[in-house]
C-alpha cells in the first residue's frame, strides 16, 4: 500500500510542537499516516488541561484542514481529569466541530483494559495522587476497578523528558509489588514503554498498558487497520480494527 493510500488520523498532541511519540511514529509508518496539531498541556493539573483545552477547537480546525479522516485526542490525564461525562461531551463537541469519528487516550485505555478482560487494574503514573485519584474515579464509572500502586508526582510536564527506561521500570515493579491485578496501567503519554512492555509482561505475569502505547492502538483502531505489532506486547497481539476509515471518504 502507498503512503497517499493509507488512512489519514488527525492528532491533538498535548505537547506544544504537535510531535509526536517515538512508538506512534514507529507503529504508525506504513499502516498509517498523520498530521498533528499541539495544545501545549504546560502543567498535569486540572489548570493546565482547562488552558489546554480552549485551544482544541482551533487544533481540530487545523487538523481537519490537513485532510483529517478521524481524530484522536492524546494525552491521557487531559481527557479523563474532569469525569466521564466532561470526556463524552468533549468527544461530541470535536466530532461536531469536524464532523470526523473521534476518541481519546482515555477512551482507548479503557476498550484496551476490556479487549484484555482486566476488571481489576493496579496503577502505575507520572502524575501526582490527586490526579491519579481521578484516573481511578474515571475507570470506575467503566467498571473498571483500579488501585494506585506509585506515582511519580510529576507536575511540570517538561519534567518528564528527563526521565529514562530505568525510571519507568522502576515505577511499575514498585506499583506492582505485593498487589493482585490483572493488569498494571502506565498512564502518561509521555512515558516511552515500547521497549519495556514485554520485559514487564514477563516479569510481572500481566498485561501492562501504557498511554503512550494505547493511544497508538486507539489510532489503529480507529482507522480500521491490524492493530497486531509484534514486541509491543500483549494487547498489540489482538486484532480488533474498527471501521476502515477510507471506506467513507
Amino acid at each position: 500500500m502507498t503512503e497517499t493510500a493509507l488512512p489519514m488520523i488527525g492528532i491533538v498532541t498535548p505537547n506544544a510542537q504537535g510531535a509526536l511519540q517515538p512508538e506512534a511514529r514507529e507503529i504508525f509508518s506504513g499502516r498509517i499516516n498523520a498530521v498533528t496539531k499541539g495544545i501545549n498541556v504546560e502543567h498535569l493539573s486540572l489548570e493546565g488541561y482547562t488552558a489546554a483545552l480552549a485551544r482544541m477547537p482551533e487544533a481540530v480546525d487545523r487538523l481537519v484542514g490537513g485532510g483529517s479522516q478521524g481524530i484522536v485526542v492524546n494525552g491521557t490525564s487531559l481527557s479523563f481529569a474532569f469525569g466521564r461525562k466532561a470526556h463524552d461531551n468533549l468527544v461530541a463537541q470535536v466530532e461536531e466541530r469536524s464532523g470526523l469519528p473521534t476518541t481519546t487516550m482515555a477512551a482507548s485505555l479503557v476498550d484496551a483494559l476490556k479487549e484484555l478482560g482486566a476488571k481489576n487494574v493496579v496503577l502505575a503514573t507520572a502524575y501526582d495522587s490527586s490526579i491519579s485519584d481521578l484516573l481511578s474515579e474515571f475507570l470506575s464509572t467503566h467498571d473498571i476497578a483500579s488501585q494506585l500502586g506509585a506515582c511519580l508526582g510529576i507536575v511540570e510536564n517538561a519534567k518528564l523528558r528527563s526521565l529514562g527506561a530505568q525510571d519507568i521500570v522502576e515505577l511499575v515493579v514498585r506499583a506492582a509489588e505485593g498487589r493482585k491485578m490483572d493488569a498494571i496501567v502506565v498512564s502518561c503519554g509521555n512515558l516511552r514503554t515500547i521497549p519495556l512492555t514485554n520485559m514487564l509482561e514477563d516479569r510481572l505475569g500481566v498485561p501492562v498498558v501504557s498511554s503512550a502505547l494505547v493511544g497508538v492502538w486507539g489510532a489503529l483502531r480507529l482507522a480500521g487497520v491490524d492493530t497486531r505489532v509484534p514486541g509491543a506486547g500483549r494487547l498489540f497481539e489482538l486484532n480488533e480494527p474498527g471501521k476502515d476509515l477510507r471506506a467513507t471518504v
